[in-house]
């Protein structure tokens, strides 16, 4: 038992004293107190009573006195210590419960504060925003609104109070119910937020759903403006690629006219004048040459704007055998190879079938040789070789040269593109490959060009196998 103190005996009994510590300071002086209590008390008792303090009254109080002195001071002192410890554990718990207060106050004020800039922030947006809470009625469920924004009552065109509590199947577009209901079930469903747009009545929204328990909260920004200048941004960079187009078209196409123009004049003017007839007869081949030439692009040009537009002449495929398709060409340009001192060679694999509208694969294929042979050296070797992969016939067309030039290998197939030293008198004009790949892509098919490890260039065509159905697509 810890000592008491005066500052002890004061907070259990409400005043200090002196006298009362000293007694309860210890048991013994209890006991002596007690003794001098208790015969003060005999000795007043016999005074009244007129009778003389004897010897047995004295020898049986001072024990007595003694006794119940010590005893008292000691319980005393137990109740006033036990009492003592609860204060003190009232007091500790008195400062706990004052620091939790004032902890909760604490949060309290920094959560109507953040609740205030909420609600501020939220009521100054210009985007709309709501909360609706899921509902069960009558083995029903339905999303009614629970809060929303003045930018939400503006657009709803009621007030707020008749808006709260209604279904949002009555304050929505019939556009909008179904789609909006559907993302509002999935985001319960999932509990993660969505994203997406609505149409409403000539406005888009972009709806953010979060879900919060058993509501959702609902921010829409109106996107329609937003949307319009990104669609004129692309028209805009459309128009602008169309601008270039055209200038790249009208830049190459009166060159390689005026080029091929100029020849046939220089030649007829020399066929004219010339009386060597072997000379007129040189002219003359120069002069056709030209023309030849200048038919090709115009045929091309037409070909390529039928083939840009969607709603064009169809093509009509047909099953083909592809080796005798690749004989055909083979046969058309072995002759040319010859003349320029090159050689095409065929290896063929296995027969396969595909669904081809002939002339214009064969146009395709056309290009792609004379693309070879346009950029080949003399004594070049082109290959056609062929293979089945994945439910796919390849073909390619290889050669020996010199390769093409990374930094345009990306473009190649671009129309009118032409490195500076892909530009001869007598030669491509651009069109070529980008007319073989809009060809192959209307047969499903893909086309792609790379530099052989060894050398030289690989034009690669992938094209689907023949079905039963044939169909037909625009070019």
């Amino acid at each position: 038992m810890s000592d008491l103190k005066p500052e002890d005996v004061t907070i259990v009994l409400g005043r200090r004293s002196r006298i009362l510590y000293s007694v309860i300071s210890s048991p013994i002086k209890g006991a002596v107190v007690s003794v001098i209590v208790s015969l003060t008390i005999v000795w007043l008792i016999h005074v009244i009573a007129g009778s003389p303090l004897g010897p047995t009254a004295i020898s049986f109080t001072i024990p007595t006195a003694a006794i119940l002195g010590f005893v008292m001071t000691h319980l005393t002192r137990m109740h006033i210590n036990t009492i003592h410890k609860q204060m003190r554990e009232l007091r500790r718990l008195n400062h706990e419960l004052d620091l939790s207060a004032q902890i909760v106050a604490r949060q309290t004020a920094q959560i109507q504060e953040s609740e205030a800039r909420y609600r501020s922030a939220i009521d100054g947006s210009g985007e709309v925003f709501v909360i609706v809470a899921l509902t069960e009625e009558n083995d029903q469920s339905d999303f009614r609104l629970v809060d929303l924004n003045p930018r939400a009552v503006e657009i709803l065109h009621q007030p707020r109070e008749a808006l709260l509590g209604q279904s949002i199947e009555m304050v929505l577009p019939e556009t909008m119910i179904e789609k909006f209901i559907n993302r509002c079930r999935q985001v319960m469903d999932m509990g993660s937020a969505a994203r997406f747009n609505c149409e409403g009545e000539n406005v888009i929204w972009d709806c953010h759903f979060i879900p919060l328990g058993n509501s959702i909260a609902i921010r829409m920004e109106d996107i329609t403006l937003r949307l319009q200048a990104e669609e004129n941004m692309i028209n805009l960079e459309l128009e602008k690629q169309r601008s270039d187009l055209l200038r790249q078209f009208v830049s190459d196409t009166s060159h390689d006219l005026m080029t091929s123009i100029t020849i046939a004049r220089t030649s007829l003017h020399l066929l004219q004048k010339s009386p060597d007839s072997d000379r007129a007869e040189r002219y003359n081949i120069q002069a056709n040459q030209q023309i030849d030439r200048l038919q090709k692009m115009i045929q091309d040009m037409i070909i390529q704007v039928k083939l840009d537009n969607t709603q064009g002449t169809s093509i009509n495929r047909e099953a083909t055998s592809l080796n005798t398709f690749l004989r055909t060409l083979f046969e058309k340009f072995e002759p040319v190879a010859t003349a320029q001192a090159k050689t095409i060679n065929l290896q063929l694999d296995d027969d396969l079938s595909l669904s081809l509208d002939q002339p214009h694969m064969y146009m395709a294929f056309s290009n792609l040789m004379e693309n070879a042979l346009n950029h080949t050296p003399r004594g070049t070797t082109i290959t056609i070789n062929t293979r089945l992969h994945n439910q796919e016939a390849v073909i390619e067309i290889c050669d020996n040269g010199d390769g093409i030039d990374p930094d345009i290998l990306p473009k190649i197939f671009e129309r009118f593109y032409r490195a500076a030293r892909h530009r001869p008198t007598i030669g491509g004009h651009g069109l070529g490959l980008s007319i073989a790949r809009a060809v192959i892509e209307k047969h499903e098919g893909r086309i792609e060009a790379e530099n052989a490890a060894g050398g030289g260039a690989v034009f690669r065509v992938f094209l689907p196998l023949h079905t039963a159905e044939l169909i037909s697509s625009p070019v």
